[in-house]
C-alpha cells in the first residue's frame, strides 16, 4: 500500500523552536482534542484495543504504526494504549474523548522489542498533561535488564515531538519542564546496546523537580 502523502521523515530529526500545538481543552465530560489535517503524531487513550472510529468519530485517511523489526511503516486497523501511531486525515477534526472510558489506572507498562539504536514511537496514555519524570524505561540486553529510571533523572535524555504545523520535530530535552498532552505521540531513541525497552508511565508522582544547572 502506498503510505507516502508527504510523510514526515523520520531521519530528519532537527532540534528547533517551533511553537508546539493548543493544549488540548479539559471539559467535564471529556478531553476535547483537535487534529488538524495532515499528519499528527499520537496515540489512543482507551485502556483497550481500539479502532480508529472509535478514537476520533471518523476514519482517517492513513493510521500507520513503525516496525522495530523490519525497520518500516505498516498501516493498522487498531490503535494500542500508550503506542505512537502517525494518523492522517484530510481534514481538521474535533473529538471528544470520554472519561468513561479512558485509563483510569495510575501506572502502565508497555514494552518496546527490537528497538536497539532505533526510535521507539510511544504516547501519552491518559487523559491528562504527564511530564517526563511521568516516566521511566528500563533497558534489556545481552548484560540482562537495566532497573527503570526516570526520564527526568537520567543523563543526556531527550524525548523528540513533531510540531504538525512546521512539518519538522522538536527535540528536547528530559530535564526540560516539557508538557506532554493528552494523546500526544513523542519519539524516544533507544540505547545503542539494548534489544528492548520496558517503558512505564506513572502519574502517581505530582512533584515538578528540574535541575537549573542541567
Amino acid at each position: 500500500a502506498d503510505t507516502n502523502i508527504n510523510m514526515p521523515v523520520k531521519s530528519n530529526i532537527i532540534p528547533s523552536s517551533v511553537a508546539l500545538p493548543e493544549i488540548p481543552k479539559e471539559i467535564n465530560d471529556g478531553v476535547l482534542i483537535d487534529y488538524p489535517a495532515g499528519w499528527s503524531l499520537v496515540t489512543s487513550l482507551f485502556p483497550e484495543n481500539s479502532k480508529p472510529v472509535e478514537i476520533f468519530g471518523t476514519i482517517p485517511t492513513k493510521i500507520l504504526k513503525y516496525n522495530n523489526s523490519s525497520k518500516t511503516y505498516e498501516e493498522s486497523s487498531v490503535m494500542y494504549n500508550g503506542i505512537g501511531y502517525w494518523v492522517y486525515f484530510d481534514q481538521n477534526i474535533r473529538t471528544r474523548i470520554n472519561n468513561q472510558k479512558i485509563r483510569t489506572d495510575d501506572k502502565y507498562s508497555l514494552r518496546i522489542d527490537s528497538c536497539k539504536n532505533d526510535y521507539a514511537f510511544l504516547g501519552n496514555p491518559y487523559n491528562q498533561i504527564i511530564y517526563p519524570y511521568n516516566i521511566r524505561i528500563g533497558q534489556f540486553g545481552p548484560w540482562g535488564s537495566d532497573k527503570q529510571q526516570s526520564l527526568a533523572d537520567t543523563p543526556n535524555q531527550y524525548i523528540i515531538l513533531y510540531d504538525k504545523f512546521n512539518n519538522s520535530y522538536k527535540q528536547t530535552h528530559a530535564t526540560e519542564k516539557v508538557q506532554i498532552n493528552p494523546g500526544q505521540g513523542f519519539l524516544y531513541l533507544c540505547n545503542s546496546k539494548a534489544e528492548s525497552i520496558l517503558i512505564t508511565f506513572d502519574i502517581r508522582d505530582k512533584k515538578i523537580i528540574f535541575d537549573e544547572q542541567r
